[in-house]
């Protein structure tokens, strides 16, 4: 089996809206760099309202923010069983904002948090120098394919 990826919107505005083949396909390239081989992962988009209450509930933060991985206890050790890896959330307001902030399209900006979120659920961190380094690295290495 490949990859499976789900995607679902809850109460976007119409400027707020992301091609869900173009999620699908960004996606299905970052988690090929991962070196696994299959699974299902689902992409939410939600507005700020639903990411503030995500934030909080997961990361005890009464904040809006871009991205939240929601990884599942999956066995990522194994590359090639087929698992249910998690959810990786975005909110389109907020990637709209940081695209005019970092000079970045909407576009762009939506496939960088999806990225970064696949990333995190691989297992990929950026708490210390070395292990930015090497997340930002990837993560720019993918984006090139699709800027």
């Amino acid at each position: 089996m490949a990859w499976k990826i789900e995607v679902s919107e809850s109460s976007l505005s119409i400027s707020e809206k992301v091609n869900h083949s173009f999620i699908k396909r960004v996606a299905a390239f970052a988690l090929s760099k991962t070196g696994f081989k299959n699974g299902t992962l689902s992409i939410g988009l939600v507005n700020r309202r639903e990411m503030r209450k995500l934030n909080k509930r997961y990361r005890g933060e009464d904040k809006v923010t871009d991205v939240i991985s929601l990884p599942l206890g999956s066995d990522k050790k194994n590359k090639k069983i087929e698992t249910y890896w998690g959810e990786v959330v975005v909110c389109p307001s907020v990637a709209k904002k940081q695209a005019h902030l970092f000079k970045n399209t909407f576009r762009e900006e939506i496939a960088r948090l999806i990225v970064h979120g696949i990333l995190h659920i691989a297992g990929y961190n950026h708490k210390t120098p070395y292990d930015a380094k090497r997340m930002f690295g990837l993560t720019d290495k993918i984006i090139k394919k699709f800027s």
